[in-house]
């Protein structure tokens, strides 16, 4: 090969590269040609020795596309013009080509966000319009009772995973948001929270799946938050009605006030439809909640709800208690009301905050209608908690859900005291199924914002009517402990 020939490829090679950064690349990637070493700094030329011996000159490119950028030097396309080696049209189009855009990777601003911490586990999309959480709970019960048996019924002792979920929330875009609970307390899954909605914008909040019914401070404020081990005896006069259930919700609020309602049919029930053979029953629930007084360490919440259900009659309508979770032990009871054509409920709530302190109560009344007779069960408690470390429970109201979320330390841990008496009266007309006052103390340490510990007494003060096991239980004592894990 003589000069000319080395100095022709050499040229036919510079044409092809050029060529290809202009139409494919971005960059000029320097590649091995044979008989050509790689170019040495820009504009300087080098003597490359040819096969025979003869120097060739070649010419580095000045310009800045030897360093990877789009355009092709002047000086460059000019000397393969005058070699031959391109058309006034290739050159044309050369200079005419738009360089071709690189691939970046996602700058610090546009990369998701990840988040680990005593709220869960957060991943956000960069636009804040994506997110999803994993948290959960775990509560841990220890349960002793005074007496081994009362009116010959046995009672159960022992420790319990009170509760022990897995939850996973979060929003998607156009105002979507979800969430996912799923309970394995006891090796039994459980579903709590399964909905999907719309969150609140320019209009109200709406979800559907199944759901919390908006009934009831106790109710709506979550097992994390209440400054008892378990709710008021009162409670269990609501959850044959307003129990989490399949059903759509709508919820606003302004400044002061708080509104929900929803239609719902049935819990989700372990009960297979071909054995009821019926219709599942549906009901309509409704709260309204007014707060004229929100300061920083002052609130006054003010409520009334109301619901109306129809029942689904084959499997009869039965009112209960049980004086812990596990125990097995009800002091009063219905038993089994059948043909229930209809029920509703209604009561007010309030709840009064003034620094450390919390006074506040509910009454509920439930009117149970059926062919021939109609009756009526009530249930109240009234409560106040003192927060030993100075905390106020002001902080932690939330007007957007009408309800308080649990007392945080402002340093280390915070100690709370509480009181409640609670009566549950469920004898009416011919149905004898016994009343009782319950008293309650507690003594709650918040020792993080994640880790709280909780010592109940309960004491069965008065009873009446009901079954032997009714008339025993007065003077009853109870303790539980809680080790409570949220996060």
């Amino acid at each position: 090969m003589n000069a000319v020939t080395l100095h022709t490829s050499c040229t036919a090679a510079l044409a092809s590269l050029a060529l290809a950064a202009c139409s494919s690349t971005p960059a000029v990637t320097h590649q091995a040609i044979e008989g050509v070493e790689a170019p040495a700094s820009p504009g300087s030329t080098k003597e490359t020795p040819a096969r025979d011996g003869t120097a060739v000159e070649a010419v580095q490119p000045t310009s800045a596309s030897a360093a990877g950028h789009d355009e092709p030097p002047a000086g460059l396309l000019d000397t393969l013009l005058a070699n031959g080696a391109l058309t006034e049209a290739q050159v044309e189009r050369l200079e005419r080509a738009e360089p071709s855009t690189a691939a970046t990777p996602p700058s610090a601003d546009e990369a998701p966000k990840v988040s680990v911490g005593s709220k869960g586990f957060w991943v956000k999309s960069a636009d804040g319009e994506s997110s999803i959480k994993v948290g959960g709970r775990v509560q841990t019960d220890a349960n002793v009772h005074s007496r081994n048996a009362v009116g010959g019924a046995g009672i159960t002792d022992g420790t319990e995973l009170r509760r022990a979920r897995i939850e996973m929330k979060g929003s998607l875009p156009n105002h979507l948001k979800w969430a996912a609970e799923v309970d394995f307390a006891n090796n039994v899954a459980r579903i709590k929270d399964f909905w999907v909605g719309r969150k609140k914008g320019e209009g109200p909040e709406v979800t559907f799946g199944h759901q919390k019914q908006p009934f009831s401070l106790e109710v709506e404020m979550s097992s994390n938050d209440i400054p008892f081990v378990e709710r008021g005896v009162d409670l269990f006069l609501l959850l044959p009605f307003v129990d989490r259930a399949v059903g759509l919700r709508v919820q606003d609020h302004t400044d002061s006030t708080f509104y929900a309602l929803g239609v719902y049919g049935e819990s989700v029930s372990p009960v297979p439809t071909d054995v009821t053979l019926e219709d599942e029953g549906w009901g309509a629930t409704g709260r309204f909640i007014v707060a004229p007084v929100q300061e920083e360490e002052e609130v006054l919440h003010l409520g009334v709800r109301g619901s109306y259900r129809e029942p689904q009659n084959s499997l009869g309508l039965r009112i209960r208690d049980e004086t812990t979770n596990m125990s097995n032990l009800r002091v009063v009871d219905t038993g089994f009301i059948m043909g229930v054509d209809s029920v509703l409920l209604y009561g007010p709530e309030a709840m009064y905050v003034n620094g450390p302190w919390s006074v506040g109560g509910e009454f509920n009344a439930a009117q149970v209608f059926r062919d021939g007779q109609d009756y009526e069960f009530k249930g109240w408690h009234a409560q106040a908690t003192y927060s030993l470390t100075g905390e106020s429970m002001a902080d932690a109201y939330r007007m957007s859900a009408g309800e308080f979320k649990r007392l945080e330390g402002e340093e280390g841990m915070a100690w709370e005291v509480g009181a409640r008496l609670a009566n549950l009266d469920l004898n009416s007309g011919g149905i004898s199924g016994g009343e009782e006052d319950v008293a309650s103390l507690t003594l709650n340490c918040y020792y993080s914002d994640n880790l709280r510990f909780l010592l109940n007494w309960s004491h069965i003060m008065e009873t009446s009517g009901g079954s032997t096991v009714t008339a025993e239980a007065e003077g009853l004592n109870v303790f539980t402990f809680r080790a409570q894990l949220n996060f």
